[in-house]
């Protein structure tokens, strides 16, 4: 035995459902919608039925000799405190009629069942149609309800021409059923079909910015295809885009078709941004602990990650040494007549194409729009000028359209170019053998006299680094050179005979004179 649960609007057929014994059928409530049981053995409604009320559900239950309930209408009461969408089916007569309670009280009626209350149902009443008009139960109890239990089978033979079509002989479909939109706070975009559709087109943009239109249609088993491989059919029904495929702040419509050919437009929606530049481990927040495992390759064989605590790493390319300050050995760059230098700046995880790159360059802003380019290459090169020794001082982060934004880097690099002028005087001392240097007295604290010199029994010139002090003096780094304020002496067992000795002046940024 097998029985037919039609879902039915005010102009047609939405759905059709078979319910097999010892199979239960559970669909969602219908606004605006009535529920039509056919016995498909007899093609007439089941003379009597059991339904009751748990929570906003409705249960149906089929004189099978089953005692579960054989149809479950989920939030059938989450409509309307009496809502209108009435339980049918078709007498032998050939005409309409609701399911009533066999009680004659209108408390056991189908729409007005309180919480846990079940109650045996009968075709009675009224004569109505099959398809949803606004008829709310409270008009058809005020007809004698227990007089139109049971309707007598002399009834039959009417030639009302209600029939299955429930006396609608003019319904013309002219719409289809909306489909919607729903933004889920995962990021994902759900898309579900108006009740009537067989076809949905969705329009989308991707992440790389490029304008995407996908179909999904049912197919002959009413089974949903789609034609693009990122919007993923779901198995309740419902077909979803997944958060890494569809573009931040970018617009999502759909389009329902019914099988009629008419057309109807889902309210668009606007996707959500669940992504945050720099928030590498997807924590929602963007802080210390947001280190990215994806390196840059950026010029000279450096690598560095996109991101170092959720802020863009700064690399000034010249700085062979990084050390933080620019010689005229390293600054090699000319643009013009001006002297440049480049700056690397690493894109930040999570950043999408549409965000900004936000530097500031010695306190003036520039806004750079992030491409797919910058993204795939993970860094980009800025210009600075280096024409005066002084520091430059660069800033970078990157924001999105939502007001997101990574961590601020910071990176200052001394530019200094000029090479000192004075240069130490060496002497050899032909009455001892020992060799004199004269340190100049206008080094600055961290200016360097470098010596090379060949020590007692080698042939190898070794380098001596002389650092000029905060009290005056210089230090040095070979204990056989000894210094003091104004003299380093290299004593003459320390020194090879015959071998120059060669002294220069390096400032601090490493230029020398």
């Amino acid at each position: 035995m097998s029985t037919t649960l039609k879902v039915l609007s005010a102009k047609k057929v939405i759905a059709s459902h078979q319910i097999e014994k010892g199979n239960q059928l559970t669909i969602e409530a219908r606004d605006k919608s009535n529920y039509q049981l056919i016995d498909d053995q007899t093609g007439l409604g089941p003379q009597n039925i059991i339904v009751k009320r748990e929570g906003n559900d409705l249960k149906i239950f089929l004189e099978d000799g089953d005692m579960s309930a054989d149809v479950i209408i989920k939030n059938y009461y989450d409509q309307t405190e009496n809502t209108s969408n009435l339980l049918v089916g078709e007498h032998e007569n050939g005409n309409i009629y609701a399911y009533v309670p066999e009680s004659g009280m209108k408390t056991d009626a189908v729409s007005m069942l309180a919480e846990q209350v079940a109650a045996p149902q009968a075709l009675g009443g009224e004569e109505i149609g099959a398809f949803w008009a606004f008829n709310p139960w409270w008009l058809l109890a005020l007809a004698p309800i227990a007089a139109g239990i049971a309707i007598a089978a002399s009834n039959g033979g009417s030639d009302s021409g209600n029939g299955n079509n429930g006396g609608n002989n003019n319904n013309t479909d002219t719409t289809a059923d909306k489909p919607t939109i729903t933004l889920e706070t995962n990021g994902n975009v759900t898309v579900k079909p108006g009740d009537d559709n067989t076809k949905v087109v969705i329009t989308y943009t991707d992440e790389d910015s490029n304008d995407k239109t996908a179909t999904v249609e049912k197919d002959a088993n009413g089974s949903w295809k789609s034609d693009d491989s990122n919007v993923e059919v779901n198995q309740d029904g419902t077909f979803t885009i997944p958060a890494n495929k569809v573009k931040d702040n970018s617009e999502v419509n759909a389009k329902g078709t019914d099988d009629k050919n008419n057309t109807t437009d889902a309210d668009s929606k606007i996707a959500g941004d669940t992504k945050k530049p720099g928030d590498s481990n997807g924590d929602g927040v963007v802080n210390g602990n947001d280190n990215s495992t994806d390196k840059a390759e950026l010029p000279r064989g450096l690598e560095l990650p996109r991101n170092t605590a959720g802020a863009p790493n700064i690399v000034f390319g010249e700085d062979q040494d990084a050390d933080g300050k620019l010689n005229a050995g390293e600054s090699v760059s000319i643009d013009g007549n001006r002297a440049i230098t480049p700056v690397y700046i690493t894109i930040p995880d999570k950043t999408e194409v549409g965000d900004n790159l936000v530097l500031t360059i010695n306190g003036t802003e520039k806004v750079i729009p992030v491409t797919k380019e910058m993204i795939t290459a993970g860094y980009i090169i800025e210009q600075v000028s280096t024409d005066k020794d002084s520091d430059v001082t660069v800033t970078a982060k990157v924001t999105d359209p939502a007001g997101n934004e990574s961590k601020m880097a910071t990176a200052v690099l001394a530019v200094d170019t000029i090479a000192p002028t004075i240069e130490p005087t060496v002497t050899a001392n032909l009455a001892d053998g020992s060799v004199s240097i004269d340190l100049p007295a206008d080094l600055e604290v961290g200016d360097k006299v470098e010596v090379s010199y060949t020590p007692e029994g080698t042939t190898e010139p070794k380098k001596v680094t002389l650092t000029k002090q905060s009290d005056g003096t210089f230090k040095s780094d070979d204990p056989n050179v000894e210094v003091n304020e104004t003299k380093a002496t290299i004593p003459a067992n320390k020194v090879a005979d015959g071998q120059p000795v060669v002294a220069k002046a390096v400032d601090a940024a490493g230029n020398a004179g």
